[in-house]
């Protein structure tokens, strides 16, 4: 989880000052439903932290997505 989330910051798909803010979703989600740890909770911890940003750079879209397949693909 870790690799994932630096990796995310060198695709600049989430900036230094989002760090924070995913690593709190990751260990505290907002919704239950993303309780358990896998892919699907680092995803949505990373995208519930760009609320509101993903409008202002919608090729970091793409990036994630590549980032969580290569998480998914480790991880079986």
């Amino acid at each position: 989880m870790a690799n994932a989330i630096l990796t995310m910051f060198r695709e600049k798909v989430i900036n230094l000052q989002r760090i924070p803010d995913v690593l709190k979703e990751w260990n505290e989600p907002s919704f239950e439903e993303f309780a358990e740890r896998d892919a699907w909770r680092l995803f949505n911890a990373t995208t519930f932290a760009l609320t509101g940003r993903i409008v202002d750079r919608p090729e970091a879209t793409p990036k994630l997505f590549k980032i969580i397949d290569a998480v998914c693909e480790t991880v079986h």
